[in-house]
């Protein structure tokens, strides 16, 4: 799942830094230790090479995760002892390299969303710019003063501040409009720069030898856990039927005949899955594709419109998937096998329509065979199975 992929980098370059950091000041402290030996090097390599993975983690982060890697470059030189270029330079390239066969087809099929300054209107209004991050802010105001371990606070609370207002200034323009044109961006990026702060400079802030700090850090990130009694009563009062079910298949198999047409799926040999058309996005499409493991004939239409652009082959698909299941696709046997079709679902939701039924089983029943689960006269619910 793209942010918690995201997550995984940021919290993995954090440690990085720490331990860089741990070791530059060893290396203070005994200055016939290096702190350019082996580890340090290998430890900078990957500090870089987590930019590019980020890429293909979660793309929406990943100019934040370049500014956090570029942040400890700035104050390592502001501190006078440079980075190991060369273990930089072999980790961000090395990670290109390994990236470049996702690029090349990725990059060839994104549409195009470059970076804009935020307008007048779409700023933050001050009040709630202020009660959602006065954590953030109160926790870089403390970096700042911070004695004991100023330095690399500093150099947290002076990223992620300078990510704050990065994130105020900039947006990702995206297809999204109106009211929604930072909708993405601040989803994304506020989450980044939360999670990073909080670990980072929370943990230096707790560690702090002045009492007073360690209280407010403390009582601040207590407050910022107050959702975990929202969460606390869901989980008392909501249903438990679901409980350990974390698929989320059981949803759907509750009801018996979709219970054995997934189990039958799932079992049976890789092929394209097809099922109904109900609606561009957000929908019960698709589900007996995922659940079994198999590729579905089309997804969610709209979903390639947001990130590829206009897809005509999609919209056509979606028009042909639409007369199908009504029965009246011409030449539908021809048609499913030049898409390679091999499982073709008919769910309770298509087992009114019993006179589409009967046109589809005639046209494509030579070709097809016919699995049911159940039958009520003419209302069938089952699978055709490619012979």
């Amino acid at each position: 799942h793209p942010p918690l992929g995201g997550f995984s980098l940021l919290l993995f370059a954090i440690a990085l830094i720490g331990a860089l950091e741990c070791r530059r000041q060893a290396a203070e402290l005994a200055p016939e230790a290096s702190s350019l030996t082996p580890h340090s090097k290998i430890m900078q390599a990957l500090l870089a090479m987590t930019v590019p993975v980020m890429i293909a983690t979660n793309t929406w982060v990943f100019p934040l995760q370049a500014l956090l890697v570029v942040g400890w470059i700035a104050w390592r030189y502001s501190q006078r002892d440079k980075p190991d270029w060369a273990a930089l330079w072999f980790g961000g390239l090395l990670g290109f390299a390994l990236l470049y066969p996702f690029l090349t087809g990725f990059a060839a099929k994104s549409l195009s969303t470059p970076m804009k300054l935020v307008q007048a209107q779409d700023h933050t209004p001050l009040r709630q710019f202020l009660a959602l991050h006065w954590p953030l802010l109160l926790f870089v105001g403390l970096g700042v003063w911070q004695k004991h371990t100023r330095r690399i606070t500093l150099m947290f609370a002076a990223t992620f501040g300078l990510m704050l207002l990065f994130s105020e200034m900039i947006y990702v323009d995206d297809p999204t409009g109106g009211r929604y044109e930072r909708t993405n961006s601040v989803m994304k990026w506020w989450g980044y720069i939360w999670t990073g702060a909080i670990v980072a400079l929370g943990g230096l802030l707790l560690g702090s030898q002045q009492k007073v700090v360690r209280i407010v850090a403390t009582l601040a990130i207590a407050l910022t856990c107050l959702y975990s009694i929202d969460v606390a009563r869901y989980w008392i009062y909501s249903n438990k039927d679901a409980a350990g079910k974390l698929d989320a298949s059981s949803v759907y198999t509750t009801d018996a005949n979709a219970r054995e047409m997934f189990r039958t799926l799932k079992s049976a040999p890789y092929g394209i899955v097809l099922e109904n058309w109900y609606g561009d996005a957000y929908t019960d499409s698709g589900i007996y594709a995922v659940f079994a493991v198999k590729p579905s004939l089309m997804g969610w239409p709209s979903h390639l419109m947001t990130w590829h652009g206009n897809v005509g082959q999609a919209w056509a698909l979606k028009e042909q998937i639409r007369q199908f299941y009504l029965g009246t696709l011409a030449n539908s046997s021809d048609w499913l096998l030049a898409n390679k079709v091999q499982y073709i679902v008919w769910s309770g939701k298509e087992s009114q329509n019993t006179a589409a039924w009967q046109q589809i089983q005639q046209a494509i029943g030579g070709t097809y065979a016919w699995h049911e689960y159940f039958a009520n006269g003419d209302v069938k619910v089952g699978l055709w199975i490619k012979r």
